[in-house]
């Protein structure tokens, strides 16, 4: 069962070390390339590609993108004590990721980059809607 949610940078998530099973979600840049975790106690990860952007025509995050993170903390967490988001810089997209799912789930959340938190409305928004469809 998960009992924290950790927001972080690709490089904390690069370094990244836990010993008991953990998941992933992994946000990156499209056309990036994926982001090496360390492999020997996770047990879920759920790849996401989206710009760090409120609005525009390609790559924003989206209600489907929001159900696919929903769906994975809900059916494939299973056995992870640990919920691993990650985005590039680790500020904007996995810190409105993280504290929207702990919200939602009633998990605890931490944030490596705590003082530079700016959660994107857009990833918060769309995540509290999509809880509320079902």
């Amino acid at each position: 069962m998960l009992e924290l949610i950790y927001s972080t940078s690709r490089a904390g998530a690069e370094a990244f070390a836990w010993r008991e099973p953990f998941a992933a979600i992994s946000i990156t840049d499209p056309g990036s390339r994926p982001v090496s975790l360390p492999q020997a106690s996770l047990v879920a990860r759920c790849d996401l590609q989206f710009w760090d952007v409120e609005r525009g025509e390609l790559d924003v995050f989206d209600a489907a993108m929001a159900r696919r993170a929903l769906t994975f903390v809900r059916d494939e967490c299973v056995g992870a004590t640990l919920l691993l988001v990650h985005c590039e810089a680790g500020i904007s997209r996995s810190t409105a990721m993280a504290n929207a799912l702990g919200r939602i789930h009633g998990i605890a959340v931490r944030h490596q980059n705590a003082l530079f938190l700016d959660p994107n409305p857009l990833v918060t928004r769309l995540l509290d809607e999509q809880e509320a469809t079902g």
